[in-house]
């Protein structure tokens, strides 16, 4: 465990240093999390809210862009979660992270849309990046208005006067940015992203939070503390939140609903021996690379090294060291700031 870098602090368990704690300054980075007793892996696992996959109703634009949507019954608003570069519309509603936070939108009265963008309809694109044109005749916004007027207009799902929230996670922030040129968008959420369109002078910016992540290599940290200023003394509502790191417990990837006890203590005990965890859970870096999740692979129990579980595994240790990952365990805060402005 020796020898692996760490993203600031001073080193702890005999020079290996943790990732920062309580943030500093516009807070990002700070110092390392104390040293706690190392985690007992005989103990009980604690009880973890767990990011089952969600159904949904699925649908596609003339244009050929898909949508999945939920909707509860008497849903107050209509919230669209926006997914990052790389991804799409199923992220959302299966990755545990974006799964805890759509769950949480549903059991409050928001009904929900995950959106793909329009890259999804192209031959080989080279990414599934949001469109980066200007809101008037950008196609994602407009799919966006078409999804609107299908659930309020043409299906009679959401009341007509329903506000319309967002949520906007790395790239799909920008996204979020740029939907917010809506007029009926009331507030928005922005995960891990710079959110680029609210720095246009003529944008429209609605009520907004920032939920950087301390340790994101992406700059969103310092950037949305800059943003957020500039919209504060233009007279408008922006609040930050960072996620900064926390202690794994025995039970941390219970979370995810291929992995119970037994298998949580494994993997937490592959990060340590690996070197991305400290004997007290403490996160010490995240993976980086293809080679990093191969060794991780390889160290996992058979049943823990599929591809596809362990870049799962990777996604939990990226948000505990609060790197460029959404974080459900800012609920309360995100959603009692979009339930008091919608």
């Amino acid at each position: 465990m020796g020898g692996v870098p760490a993203m600031g602090g001073v080193p702890a368990m005999g020079g290996e240093p943790a990732m920062g704690g309580e943030p500093a300054g516009d807070g990002c980075a700070g110092p390392p999390l104390p040293e706690m007793e190392p985690l007992d892996m005989t103990a009980d696992c604690e009880e973890q809210l767990v990011g089952r996959p969600l159904e949904g109703e699925s649908g596609t634009l003339e244009n050929g862009t898909g949508y999945l949507y939920r909707i509860p019954e008497n849903a107050h608003s209509l919230l669209f979660v926006f997914h990052g570069g790389g991804g799409s519309k199923e992220d959302n509603f299966a990755r545990p992270e974006p799964v805890l936070i759509v769950r949480e939108a549903i059991a409050r009265g928001y009904a929900v849309v995950s959106l793909d963008s329009i890259k999804h309809t192209q031959m080989n694109p080279d990414d599934f990046q949001w469109n980066e044109s200007e809101p008037p005749e950008n196609p994602d916004v407009a799919n966006v208005a078409s999804v609107i007027r299908i659930l309020k207009e043409e299906m009679g799902l959401v009341a007509p006067d329903a506000p319309i929230v967002l949520i906007g996670i790395s790239n799909g922030g920008s996204m979020a940015s740029r939907a917010a040129q809506i007029p009926e968008v009331t507030a928005a959420a922005i995960y891990i992203s710079n959110a680029r369109y609210f720095y246009e002078d003529d944008a429209r910016t609605p009520p907004v939070i920032f939920l950087p992540g301390a340790h994101d290599p992406g700059r969103s940290c310092a950037s949305t503390a800059d943003l957020t200023r500039q919209i504060q003394a233009a007279g408008g509502t922006a609040v930050r939140h960072p996620n900064t790191p926390q202690y794994a417990t025995v039970g941390y990837f219970t979370r995810m609903p291929i992995i119970d006890c037994a298998n949580s203590k494994r993997v937490v005990q592959t990060l340590m021996d690996q070197g991305y965890l400290r004997a007290d859970g403490a996160p010490i870096a995240a993976p980086e690379g293809n080679q990093a999740l191969r060794a991780i692979s390889r160290a996992l129990p058979v049943e823990l090294s599929a591809s596809i579980i362990v870049s799962a595994i990777n996604d939990q240790l990226t948000e505990l060291a609060a790197g460029h990952s959404p974080s459900s365990d800012l609920n309360e805060v995100v959603f009692d700031f979009l339930d008091t402005h919608r």
